[in-house]
């Protein structure tokens, strides 16, 4: 009894694991697809491009390669939020006829149209309405069709700068390029460095390290280090 015990608890333990995983992997895709969206004339992201991405990000995930063990076990790798697919800020003039009761014709339409929720808060003597998507949008889009309301002063995406770990992703006639970025703690250390590893992922799932390059590896993880004793 107590061996089949322990085996339900390793198999839950195993899945919530598998599942974890699985969910930043979905949020990667989901990132890469979203950055190469923003350019398309629909508010849509594309499946089929999220997918494709889910393929690629799990074909380094499984490789043997030691490399790819680098990046997506030791130091388990993960996009940075450089695009928003789920909210956009509309900045509003805090003196909108429309903004207590949020009543204005186009406003109620787009928020319809892609079920978005609203949350409502002051800054710097504005108010920021804020729109959130339970699925994955193109929000560059949908901000766009949000600033021609009036009264919105600007519209903002809330996105991260580039100082954390990062996947970056360039299109081939095979396949995909992935880059993965490996950044140190710059607030700790006080200037950047950063090691890269470029892998080749053709749509058969075969992997191969094209490069590998930037500042030595024992530099970025001294900053690591270094900030674990500072907490």
């Amino acid at each position: 009894m107590k061996k089949i015990i322990g085996s339900i608890l390793y198999l839950c333990l195993f899945l919530n694991v598998v599942c974890a995983q699985t969910t930043a992997l979905e949020q990667d895709a989901l990132q890469l697809a979203a950055r190469l969206s923003e350019t398309e004339n629909s508010p849509f992201i594309s499946e089929d491009l999220s997918f494709q991405f889910q393929d690629a990000l799990q074909a380094v995930a499984s490789s043997d390669l030691l490399a790819a063990k680098l990046v997506t076990k030791k130091y388990n790798i993960q996009t940075s939020n450089l695009s928003s697919f789920n909210t956009v800020d509309l900045i509003v003039s805090p003196t909108s006829l429309w903004l207590k009761k949020l009543n204005n014709r186009q406003f109620k339409l787009l928020v319809a149209r892609y079920n978005l929720n609203i949350q409502q808060f002051e800054k710097d003597g504005f108010v920021t309405v804020r729109l959130n998507s339970k699925v994955a949008l193109n929000m560059s889009f949908i901000a766009k069709e949000f600033s021609m309301i009036d009264d919105v002063i600007m519209v903002e995406l809330p996105t991260e700068t580039l100082l954390k770990n990062d996947i970056s992703s360039k299109a081939t006639n095979n396949g995909l390029v992935l880059t993965y970025t490996l950044r140190n703690n710059f607030y700790t250390a006080g200037t950047f460095k950063a090691h890269a590893w470029e892998f080749m992922v053709t749509d058969d799932g075969d992997v191969k390290l094209l490069r590998e390059y930037g500042d030595k590896l024992s530099e970025i993880e001294a900053t690591f280090a270094l900030a674990s004793t500072t907490k």
